[in-house]
């Protein structure tokens, strides 16, 4: 199955048998050296019955060993049980939050940022469930659980905060978007066209650096911290590679959600890492004082 990864906590056979072969070569050994260098007296006295109750004393303290061993696993077990029980229950919050979010025909700002809130809360917990898994069968049904309701419900829920949320919910006037979209159409029009998946973010990008819309823009902190921690919980490569392993998993806020990736960059909290040359994108502006190419 491709959520699992094969072989990761697994001892390959032919590791188990030299591991064996070289036990018991030792052992060998150290009988022959006893038999040699040992002295007649050491070996006189010891009779049949002596070795009998050696061996018998050795198989007693391996049987207790391996029963404070077999406690150990079964512990264990019921932990892991336990874990991926809450695990998939914190994912079936989140199905439930993103599918009531995506299906509210009253959409606004604060409502949106407070489903952020709850499903990062969720996320957080689960994250943190993750980690302490065993990489099995069973963490890889995990894994399973999640991309399913990554790519399913909360995706849904995604494109409906990019469909119903727009610079009007952050102070911008309507009569403002109109004059800030006739600017930048002309502009457009006058040279190529960017890249498909970027245009909508490079057009929020355009749109917040002109002066009309950068003065009525306003996000308050809390707004911003939720999308901010939003965009490094669902959207952040690095912390994401284990939730979506098997899978092509290279996601870019940029495309995923423009209007959130533009508010992040300008209200900046912590240094935001994009990578431009990866996704090189521009608009040629013949009036510009440069060559003409504004590079993301």
């Amino acid at each position: 199955m491709h959520y699992e990864k094969k072989g990761f906590n697994t001892v390959s056979l032919k590791a188990v048998i030299q591991n064996s072969v070289i036990g018991i070569l030792s052992l060998i050994a150290f009988v022959l050296l006893l038999y040699v260098h040992a002295p007649l007296e050491f070996w006189w006295p010891i009779k049949f019955i002596d070795l009998i109750n050696a061996i018998a004393q050795i198989a007693t303290a391996s049987a207790f060993f391996l029963a404070v061993h077999q406690y150990r696993k079964n512990k264990e077990s019921e932990r892991q049980k336990v874990l991926i029980e809450e695990s998939r229950a914190l994912i079936n919050r989140i199905k439930s939050d993103a599918d009531a979010f995506s299906k509210n025909h009253d959409t606004t700002a604060k409502n949106s940022i407070s489903f952020m809130d709850r499903v990062c809360g969720h996320a957080g917990n689960f994250n943190a469930i993750f980690k302490e898994l065993n990489e099995d069968i069973h963490k890889a049904i995990v894994r399973m659980h999640w991309q399913d309701m990554y790519f399913g419900e909360l995706n849904r829920a995604i494109e409906h905060f990019n469909n119903t949320i727009n610079l009007n919910d952050f102070n911008v006037l309507p009569t403002t978007q109109l004059r800030a979209y006739q600017k930048i159409h002309h502009k457009k029009s006058t040279g190529t066209d960017p890249l498909p998946i970027f245009e909508k973010y490079l057009t929020y990008q355009l749109l917040v650096d002109l002066p009309e819309v950068s003065f009525e823009l306003r996000v308050d902190n809390d707004t911003h911290i939720a999308m901010h921690v939003f965009e490094k919980t669902f959207f952040d490569n690095e912390a994401l590679k284990d939730h979506l392993y098997g899978c092509f998993n290279i996601i870019d806020v940029r495309v995923r959600s423009p209007l959130m990736a533009v508010l992040n960059e300008r209200f900046l909290i912590q240094e935001i890492k994009r990578n431009p040359l990866s996704y090189k994108t521009f608009w040629y502006f013949p009036d510009s004082k440069d060559s003409g190419v504004i590079t993301v």
